[in-house]
């Protein structure tokens, strides 16, 4: 199904695209991510 190939491309894009938005934001205002990175991690 190409539909899904392209979604599935598409979802991995972004996904690298909102890690680096999210690192970039952990780095400048690590305080408001603290409890984020508490409750993934636990």
């Amino acid at each position: 199904m190409p539909g899904l190939r392209l979604l599935s491309t598409f979802i991995g894009q972004t996904f690298a695209l909102w890690a680096i938005v999210f690192a970039i934001a952990g780095f400048s205002a690590p305080q408001v991510f603290t409890p984020f990175k508490q409750a993934l991690t636990a």
